[in-house]
């Protein structure tokens, strides 16, 4: 947790709150979206594109032996 300072009455705020205790004035709130082009969900998504590959490459070869298996080859 961080201290910044109201804009209004200039006391020392919590960074998670809200509102300034003393005055009541808005505190601007953090946004969770990143402010800059090209962050890093372009690795998220390539990174869950490669494990849902990877899933499905283990249930075919799951699949295939369970069929082997089952003949008695």
């Amino acid at each position: 947790m961080a201290l910044i300072k109201c804009t209004e009455c200039g006391k020392e705020v919590s960074d998670k709150a809200v509102a300034c205790p003393g005055c009541g004035a808005p505190l601007p709130v953090k946004s969770l979206v990143p402010d800059q082009p090209g962050s890093t969900s372009g690795a998220s998504s390539l990174a869950l594109l490669a494990m849902v590959i990877a899933g499905l490459g283990l249930a075919a070869w799951a699949v295939k032996f369970w069929i082997e298996a089952r003949s008695g080859t």
